[in-house]
């Protein structure tokens, strides 16, 4: 059963509408033209969670809207396992929705949207962005004074609920003999050397943390949220801390992507 996650923003920065059809992995005619410099490609790859051992992450150019999706499998054996590969013109690109699966099992990314800055893509690059991974943060886990006496008003009150576990992404290398292995099995005539240009966070976890605590604080009247509230409370502080850091750093006009839900390639 999947943990209960914070639940999908809905902020509207701007309209940013989709243009063209959503492009898929590389085909060996697409491999071609990337090998010869005259078209750019983007990889990523994916680190099963939990016995999730599929994700597929859609991007999209912040000018023309035209997206991308990556299909991939987190695990060792598969068949077309590892990292995939889209063939993208050059410009600027976001990350925009995704989900993850197993053969029986389909969950959402909430917040993934808001997670990552922007990155670019020269003409002729093919661009690796790392390796997507998950990391749980329970907030049981998080050493903070305001935590213990929410969780001792929690006993007082009788309060049985569930407290939330949360997700956390970030993309690393630190699979990287992995990849770059299952990378040549799946695309043996790529001749074109990655460049690794990681994804990199808007939202740390040292800020995520903090965020959680304020949320699970007591009100002007002292007295505690249930753990419902507290769980509606981080999604709020999460919203604002996302406009305000959005507002202030992203370049140019800032735009929202309309959410669609991958498919389970799997179903």
């Amino acid at each position: 059963m999947l943990k209960r996650l914070v639940a999908s923003l809905s902020v509207a920065l701007g309209l940013f509408g989709l243009a063209a059809c959503e492009t898929v992995s590389v085909s060996p005619e697409q491999l071609q033209l990337i090998n010869s410099g005259s078209q750019s490609g983007i990889i990523m790859s994916y680190k099963e969670h939990e016995g999730l051992w599929g994700s597929t992450i859609r991007i999209a150019n912040v000018k023309t809207g035209q997206s991308f999706s990556f299909s991939m499998h987190g695990g060792d054996n598969w068949v077309n396992a590892g990292p995939d590969m889209v063939m993208a013109p050059p410009g600027t690109y976001r990350v925009v929705d995704g989900s993850i699966y197993s053969t029986d099992t389909t969950g959402t990314m909430p917040l993934l949207q808001w997670w990552f800055k922007d990155f670019t893509v020269a003409a002729g690059e093919v661009v690796d962005v790392g390796t997507l991974k998950m990391t749980d943060i329970n907030v049981r886990s998080i050493p903070s004074d305001e935590l213990v006496q929410f969780f001792r008003a929690l006993v007082t009150l009788g309060d049985s609920s569930d407290v939330s576990t949360y997700v956390m992404y970030e993309v690393d290398y630190s699979d990287d003999a992995r990849v770059q292995a299952m990378l040549k099995s799946k695309y043996p005539t790529l001749s074109v050397a990655p460049v690794k240009r990681p994804l990199q966070v808007a939202l740390d976890r040292k800020e995520f943390e903090r965020i959680i605590v304020e949320a699970y604080k007591p009100g002007a009247d002292g007295k505690y949220l249930s753990s419902a509230e507290a769980d509606a409370k981080v999604n709020l502080l999460v919203r604002d801390f996302v406009m305000k850091s959005l507002l202030g750093d992203a370049p140019g006009t800032p735009v929202q992507v309309p959410v669609s839900t991958p498919k389970n390639p799997a179903e």
